[in-house]
């Protein structure tokens, strides 16, 4: 289960690189005791260095 936020949080969740396609990278959320927040994440090659990172972290920003 879920917690909920309070009205103004933020949230940082890890990825690791899981699979590659023709113009994404999949990245799978890391479980840190908590439920999966985002689950399965492809973000285009096109954004990301060239040299692929195994590991990312995205923020999000609660603002209610």
């Amino acid at each position: 289960m879920i917690n909920k936020m309070s009205l103004e949080q933020d949230k940082i969740l890890e990825f690791i690189n899981e699979k590659e396609t023709k113009n994404t990278i999949r990245y799978q959320e890391v479980k840190e005791g908590e439920d999966i927040v985002i689950g399965p994440l492809y973000i285009q090659k096109s954004f990301l260095p060239d040299k692929i990172p195994e590991k990312i972290k995205i923020t999000i920003h609660i603002n209610s």
